[in-house]
């Protein structure tokens, strides 16, 4: 049932921590930041990126999910 935001939200949050606790730290040649990013409707979504340290000189691939 998706009716209740809150609830919804509250549900996708603890998810979220979840999935992130299982995983782990990332590696310690790995920078994560987290970004909130505002949307059409004046909320905000959170974005994070993963970036390996040193940056290698040429490039590195994006993954969006």
């Amino acid at each position: 049932d998706y009716s209740d935001v809150a609830a919804f939200r509250k549900m996708a949050d603890e998810r979220g921590e979840a999935n992130i606790k299982a995983l782990g730290a990332p590696p310690p040649d790995v920078k994560q930041t987290d970004h909130q990013v505002p949307i059409y409707d004046g909320s905000t979504v959170r974005a994070r990126v993963y970036q390996p340290v040193p940056a290698p000189k040429e490039g590195s691939p994006l993954i969006v999910m």
